[in-house]
């Protein structure tokens, strides 16, 4: 009885918080992180996240200049190293063995950059919707994948390079897991339809990239759950990996490239699909302090192999475009950004995606795309949380 009425009382002076609606800026910056997956999508002569990241600032910056609050966005210590490495980009203007790259180059990091400010401090409350946005937007995807006519090589993609989809397909699998450990129940259910869609879309890629990042973040998932001793829900991911194993089993073998059996025999002839032959070419010429000029690769090694390519490498091809300054520079940028990562409030989300974005940094040119400074931007929205709070 004494407990009846402590519960009702305490029922009867509990305060509801209501949920605070999102602004135009939050809602906005939601489009934009779903548009993600559709870096390289062309319209009208521009990506669709770029046109789609023009709108949330534009929205973003109206509303702190209208709210006339301190600039929401982190400090200069974690940014610093960023604008460093942008302004040795700007600067290799000047030495570039192709002028038009390097600027092009310049133009998207720094769009990327500011982008990436902006939106650590708009995303800050938002830590179910932000992996809910970019799970959407790899699902819809996905489904332009599957619906996609198959190349030569039997190989599906929505936009641009079939690599960089897989990428942001398998970053979407590292969401769909994160909501089913840590996400509500609605979440949850979400989460487990899209998993053989994700999978099915990301082998229809023929990404052989793509498998050792899924393989990685299913290992976090599976040391996540020993670790905190979720018993239950590491049954559940079990689970749902045989469920996937059997889809895969039975997928009609059209949509298999036969690239993806080939892994195996790739790696013990150490060519994998010539990137052996680009990595050499770049050590090849040596270590210098400056570089080729930012986004320039494809001409440099266009002119030593005969065929233009990217470096296929973030740490090379930073080493080629910027010399050895920019990658001691972008080294220090990823350094912080794993200092900074610890102290997010998308911590266990980043730690999802962090398999995903390695595999992608060894095997593709990530430097300057979104899906790197979506992982950066929320390596950032602690910090300025953090500050927020000190000073009230």
């Amino acid at each position: 009885m004494l407990r009846e009425n402590r519960l009702r009382h305490i029922a009867e002076n509990a305060q509801i918080v209501p949920r605070r609606p999102l602004s135009f800026p939050q809602f906005a910056a939601l489009v934009y992180v779903s548009s993600v997956p559709f870096d390289g999508l062309d319209v009208g002569g521009r990506s669709l996240p770029f046109l789609l990241g023009l709108v949330y600032l534009s929205l973003s910056f109206i509303e702190r200049l209208s709210s006339r609050q301190p600039a929401q966005g982190p400090g200069l210590r974690q940014t610093l190293p960023s604008f460093i490495f942008l302004f040795l980009c700007s600067v290799s203007y000047f030495w570039s063995v192709d002028p038009e790259l390097t600027l092009a180059r310049v133009v998207t990091l720094a769009t990327v950059l500011v982008t990436s400010w902006f939106l650590s401090g708009d995303i800050i409350h938002l830590e179910d919707k932000v992996p809910m946005a970019f799970l959407a937007g790899t699902v819809l995807a996905s489904a332009f994948v599957l619906l996609a006519p198959a190349a030569s090589d039997s190989r599906r993609t929505a936009n641009g390079n079939a690599n960089d989809v897989a990428m942001a397909i398998v970053m979407g699998l590292g969401c769909a897991l994160y909501l089913l450990l840590k996400g509500r129940r609605r979440n949850k259910i979400v989460a487990v339809a899209s998993l053989p869609l994700l999978l099915t879309a990301g082998i229809a890629t023929g990404s052989r990239t793509a498998v050792f990042g899924a393989a990685g973040i299913v290992l976090v998932v599976t040391f996540v759950a020993i670790g905190q001793r979720r018993w239950g829900q590491l049954a559940g991911v079990i689970s749902a990996i045989l469920v996937l194993i059997l889809v895969v089993d039975s997928l009609p073998k059209a949509l298999i490239p036969e690239r993806l059996s080939s892994i195996g025999e790739a790696l013990q002839s150490g060519n994998l699909s010539n990137r052996t032959i680009i990595w050499d070419a770049i050590l090849e010429r040596g270590w210098d302090m400056v570089g080729v000029g930012a986004g320039a690769s494809p001409s440099y090694l266009g002119g030593q192999l005969g065929f233009s390519t990217v470096a296929h490498n973030v740490f090379l091809g930073v080493l080629l475009e910027t010399g050895a300054l920019g990658l001691m520079v972008f080294g220090w940028l990823l350094a912080r950004l794993a200092l900074d990562a610890r102290n997010s409030r998308f911590s266990s989300l980043i730690l999802f995606l962090a398999p995903a974005v390695a595999a992608g940094s060894l095997a593709l040119t990530l430097e300057a795309r979104r899906m790197l400074w979506l992982v950066i931007a929320l390596s950032w929205s602690q910090i300025y949380a953090d500050r927020r709070e000190a000073r009230l």
